[in-house]
């Protein structure tokens, strides 16, 4: 089956939804996350946060619109190549809602005692 994709732009309205809703997440959810911010660029939402030690935030995760707010494809921000991974949520599967998606990138990252030592070593 193919895959399905999207080229379309993200529209203002649904890149602002997104960014409550990550917002609104990480503050319930992941207590030692101060700030996310979003950057998009055509179909892709580009999630950057900032952990409680962070200086600037830093680069989680990558979503690509797929024509709706609960689905998007997921990729996550490497630092051993410095650069988004397509993967797969919780579920295995490469889609999920904005908040699977943040989880899954988030669960690697903020959950890491030393994030500095992981970029040095990737």
């Amino acid at each position: 089956m193919a895959r399905q994709s999207s080229s379309k732009a993200i529209p203002e309205r649904i890149s602002a939804l997104l960014l409550e809703r990550l917002r609104a997440h990480a503050t319930k959810n992941w207590p030692s996350c101060v700030a996310v911010n979003l950057r998009t660029r055509q179909a892709f939402a580009y999630v950057d946060i900032q952990g409680a030690s962070d200086s600037e935030p830093e680069p989680l995760c990558r979503l690509r619109y797929m024509g709706v707010i609960d689905t998007w494809e997921f990729a996550y921000f490497t630092w051993a190549r410095e650069a988004y991974e397509l993967s797969c949520v919780d579920s295995g599967s490469p889609f999920g809602s904005p908040e699977e998606c943040f989880d899954a990138a988030a669960h690697s990252v903020l959950s890491s005692p030393d994030r500095s030592e992981e970029r040095r070593v990737g």
